[in-house]
């Protein structure tokens, strides 16, 4: 029934949780670096980026820079690796593990903070970086992209 005494009846019936069907777990490529393998990343993301002044000027070609323009470029398919610090609250950079892995893309979690990995591109801080698909975008990346795939193992 309608009205008042219809709401209370529905209010009081027992009302099953939404439960989604399970999904198929997918194959987590998400690597968790060493101390070592995370100073060998900064220092290749410095050596590349902020150490060539070219390049540093128009990083956004080669980069996608914080977890919202990671988010957008991992939507578009613009993604080879996603580069991520450690940071105070897991659930800033979840959905950016979730999307990577359902677009197949690594994702490396640095174990250094958002200050130093934002320094080594010539910021003040970048909780995420996604390093962007030379083939999209230009040539200068492959060098860099091949050595970050030898030094954390990734194919």
């Amino acid at each position: 029934g309608t009205g008042v005494i219809g709401l209370m009846r529905r209010a009081t019936q027992k009302i099953k949780p939404f439960r989604p069907k399970e999904a198929k777990k997918e194959k987590d490529i998400s690597i968790e670096l060493t101390d070592e393998q995370s100073k060998a990343v900064i220092k290749l993301l410095t050596e590349y980026i902020k150490g060539n002044e070219s390049v540093i000027k128009s990083r956004s070609i080669y980069l996608s820079i914080g977890v919202n323009a990671v988010a957008r470029s991992l939507e578009k398919g613009n993604i080879e690796v996603v580069i991520l610090s450690q940071v105070m609250y897991k659930s800033w950079i979840q959905h950016l593990i979730v999307m990577a892995n359902q677009m197949k893309v690594p994702v490396c979690t640095l174990t250094v903070d958002s200050t130093e990995l934002g320094e080594s591109i010539g910021l003040k801080t970048a909780m995420a970086i996604g390093v962007k698909d030379p083939k999209l975008e230009h040539n200068l990346v492959e060098d860099m992209l091949e050595s970050l795939r030898k030094l954390i193992k990734i194919t």
